[in-house]
């Protein structure tokens, strides 16, 4: 079946994700990737790349649309909250808008975990913090999806990823730890505590959020994947350096500890498992997430060194 889609926030991590599921599993269908500005990255014969601009403009019909930008929580502290919430806003008014624009077959969305943990503040009446403001943002981008016209959505809550096209990695512990490996440095844990996460592959999801709204009429699930303690990833991490390069790597604990703002940031996968199940999608294990995360980092720090030249 050949199909046309658009990706929004085609350039992020997210988004390369996305493309290049659908270049490998559905090769028929032709791709518009939206992008603030068209940096001519995005090279596949049957992907055009085209400003949100200039797509605005155009004529162009597409069936699907898979959306992924939107202004992290980590960009709050870089934005202030003022132009933080004018700037996500702005991406949720273009949602809208594009959805009633556009005759949608199926429509998915990336979203996050921070809202569980945001509706499960608001049904206990716990005190919001600045951070909730991310996945009070998100829950209304999935309340538009899920009230537009679109007869079939997926929304996946992402709770923790790997993957080669990781983007901005200094800010995710999985990150820090592999980009200390690969510098055969000493991994530090800041956390006081036991913190679980549960890692999935980027493009797994993706390729199961993608394959979800085109089979259901409407679904929300959480990420599934690995879980495992961060002490444990740590470790993990410090062996497969050590293994590759004979080093002495070794996992310590900061002299300054701190609580996680989640200790057990994680999902219940059982859904996710039960769609990776349907769609015969295997998912990876904690090495191979490892392996395929450092292919990433390891293109930054190069890029850096380039850079900084």
């Amino acid at each position: 079946m050949t199909l046309t889609v658009a990706i929004s926030g085609a350039n992020g991590w997210l988004g390369t994700s996305a493309i290049n599921v659908l270049v490998n599993k559905f090769p028929d269908w032709k791709i518009y990737a939206l992008t603030r500005v068209a940096a001519g990255n995005i090279r596949y014969p049957n992907v055009v790349e085209i400003t949100y601009e200039d797509f605005a403009k155009s004529n162009i019909q597409v069936q699907g649309l898979i959306h992924t930008a939107f202004k992290t929580r980590n960009f709050i502290g870089d934005l202030g909250v003022e132009s933080y919430l004018a700037e996500n806003n702005e991406i949720l008014q273009w949602l809208k808008n594009f959805l009633s624009q556009q005759k949608l077959l199926w429509a998915a969305t990336v979203s996050s975990g921070a809202v569980a943990i945001y509706l499960e503040k608001i049904e206990k009446n716990s005190p919001l913090n600045e951070l909730d403001l991310y996945g009070k943002l998100k829950w209304e981008e999935e309340e538009i999806l899920m009230s537009s016209s679109t007869s079939q959505v997926a929304v996946g809550r992402l709770w923790g990823a790997s993957g080669r096209f990781m983007k901005n990695y200094k800010i995710y512990a999985l990150g820090q730890f592999i980009e200390a490996g690969i510098k055969n440095e000493n991994i530090y844990l800041s956390s006081s505590g036991k913190v679980f996460r549960r890692y999935v592959d980027a493009e797994i999801f993706m390729e199961v959020l993608i394959r979800s709204a085109l089979q259901n009429d409407r679904i929300i699930f959480d990420s599934g994947g690995i879980l495992i303690s961060l002490e444990s990833l740590a470790e993990k991490i410090a062996r497969y350096f050590n293994e590759i390069n004979l080093g002495k790597i070794k996992v310590k604990y900061s002299k300054v500890r701190t609580a996680a703002a989640h200790p057990n940031y994680y999902p219940d996968d059982s859904k996710f498992n039960a769609l990776t199940d349907y769609f015969s999608i295997r998912s990876l294990s904690i090495t191979e997430q490892i392996k395929n995360t450092e292919l990433a980092i390891r293109k930054q720090i190069s890029s850096d060194l380039i850079t900084n030249d």
